[in-house]
């Protein structure tokens, strides 16, 4: 079994002096972690769609055999019907395939109100 155990994010001000040493920067934090731990996920792509470039930069950060996986942006799953999202969807799975091979699992995370009566064809149909 090929098992992985990482943190939901990394950038933590809390976790500098236990974690991360007194000195680092918050620049210095994804490969200090990518030290420890062999998975990330990126929750922060939920708020706000990171650029390629940042991916880019992660992926480099991190050593062979690291597994990133990523949340949709709520701006797909929450605030847009999924077939009006295209556009956010583009920019998203632009910026996540700067992360292969590193990149393995995609989240979609349904908004409390979705239901499965109301929308599972939209769903599939995404």
């Amino acid at each position: 079994m090929d098992l992985k155990i990482g943190c939901v994010g990394y950038s933590y001000p809390e976790w500098v002096g236990t974690f991360y040493p007194r000195h680092a920067s918050q620049e210095e934090f994804l490969e200090m972690y990518g030290k420890v731990f062999d998975l990330l996920e990126i929750d922060s792509s939920f708020y706000r769609i990171p650029t390629p470039e940042m991916t880019r930069d992660w992926k480099k950060l991190v050593p062979d055999g690291f597994t990133f996986t990523a949340k949709f942006p709520k701006l797909v799953t929450h605030e847009r019907e999924f077939r009006q999202a295209k556009e956010p969807l583009d920019r998203f799975l632009r910026a996540m395939g700067e992360l292969r091979p590193k990149a393995k699992v995609l989240l979609v995370q349904l908004a409390p109100s979705y239901t499965m009566i109301r929308g599972e064809d939209e769903l599939f149909d995404f």
